[in-house]
């Protein structure tokens, strides 16, 4: 896991767009495992999933060449294609216009409110939000700057619990957001400095950036137009992308390490052995004089537990399909309830057929309750979580079904 704690100098430092970079070096590497009918059109994929990687960091750092400096964040509420547009303007001045003409149309900033009700510290506040949009849609840009930074402030609070302080008093560094494109060095901690700078005079001049202490404060008098109301929607909508950012790095931690490239490289080099294995499998059968069968050793374990009414040991060999395996005691209760009203007096193994390479069918001749029966018993070859595995593979066999009824057919 990337545990950078800074702004990320380009969006290509994001451990996201780094992992991709990784994985499509590996599906690069495992083209020479794969069939040569198939390469040209991976390695097509693979052209076109690295320009679109690489278009898209282009794309952010590029936003934030033009308009970072401005306190604008590329935030996940923006359109890639809107933001193409307004990059591909010469004149920055231009480029804030066309991006506030964006946010005012389309009811782009509404699709954007919707969404952060995925927050439970953000639905009380979406009234709040409604009366915002509301002046938004009709110019009351200085109802829309104060109704936001109240709501930010009070769901910063609200989401991150142990810490418990509003947006207006947290530090810039507070504010990274890992694995975020709002962490982008020109992103949300940039304009985080903005937003917090302390205004000591009164200014009187038409100010253009969300500058939360100075407005709250009555230190700036002139906030009241599109420029600060939209800042306004795009500061909280990144605040939202902090809020994923913090849920997604606390998942990342307590998630178990994923496996290197060379791991990845090595795990399909052998599932493509072992599918090759397995295609060329071909069905045989072994009997009791058998030197090499583990499905035959195994039956013969199995009825001796059950003539010696051995239940705990019976039970082991049962296939098991819940997600949480049973217990020894359950598998010595459920044993002894399916086998005690059947008494094994006698068993005579005549032949094993592996029909694949993760199971067989036993021939067996049985005495059970002074009756003697033909039975067919089907085998499976299983891992410690009891998932099918081929017979080559570290594993062990079990009965499926396991009931005594399941598998005595006829009287001999």
């Amino acid at each position: 896991m990337n545990t950078q704690e800074e702004p990320y100098s380009s969006a290509r430092d994001l451990p996201s767009f780094r992992e991709m970079e990784q994985n499509i070096e590996g599906m690069q590497q495992l083209l020479a495992f794969t069939p040569a009918a198939k390469q040209v059109q991976l390695k097509r994929d693979l052209r076109e999933l690295t320009a679109e990687s690489e278009h898209l960091a282009s794309l952010v750092d590029a936003f934030y060449d033009k308009l970072g400096n401005r306190n604008w964040i590329f935030s996940s509420d923006l359109s890639v294609e809107a933001v193409e547009a307004i990059v591909s303007i010469d004149d920055p001045a231009e480029a804030e216009e066309a991006l506030i003409t964006y946010y005012q149309s389309d009811d782009r900033v509404k699709f954007g409110m919707q969404r952060l009700s995925r927050f439970e510290a953000m639905r009380p506040r979406l009234p709040l939000l409604r009366a915002a949009l509301e002046d938004y849609e009709h110019a009351r840009n200085y109802s829309v700057v104060l109704l936001l930074i109240a709501v930010m402030d009070g769901f910063v609070n609200d989401f991150d619990k142990q810490t418990r302080k509003g947006l207006h008093s947290r530090a810039a560094e507070d504010m990274f957001a890992w694995d975020s494109i709002v962490g982008h060095h020109m992103g949300l901690t940039n304009a985080h400095k903005a937003f917090t700078k302390s205004f000591k005079k009164t200014v009187t001049a038409e100010v253009h950036d969300l500058h939360r202490h100075g407005i709250v404060h009555g230190m700036i008098t002139n906030f009241d137009n599109s420029f600060v109301s939209t800042k306004a929607w795009n500061h909280l909508f990144a605040i939202g992308d902090w809020a994923d950012a913090q849920i997604k790095k606390t998942e990342k931690a307590s998630a178990p390490p994923e496996p290197s490239l060379e791991e990845v490289v090595q795990l399909y080099r052998q599932l493509q052995d072992d599918k090759a294995r397995r295609d060329q499998f071909q069905p045989y059968g072994c009997t009791p004089d058998s030197a090499n069968c583990g499905a035959l050793r195994a039956a013969e374990d199995y009825f001796d537990r059950w003539g010696k009414k051995q239940w705990a040991l019976l039970g082991a060999y049962f296939m098991q399909f819940t997600s949480a395996p049973s217990s020894t005691g359950q598998l010595a209760r459920e044993a002894k309830d399916l086998y005690e009203d059947y008494s094994l007096d006698g068993s005579s193994i005549q032949r094993v057929e592996h029909f694949s390479s993760m199971g067989a069918q036993l021939h067996a001749s049985l005495t059970v309750n002074g009756q003697t029966h033909n039975a067919e018993l089907r085998w499976l070859h299983v891992d410690h979580e009891f998932k099918v595995i081929d017979e080559w593979e570290s594993g062990h066999w079990v009965l499926a079904p396991h009931g005594p009824l399941t598998f005595i057919k006829n009287d001999a």
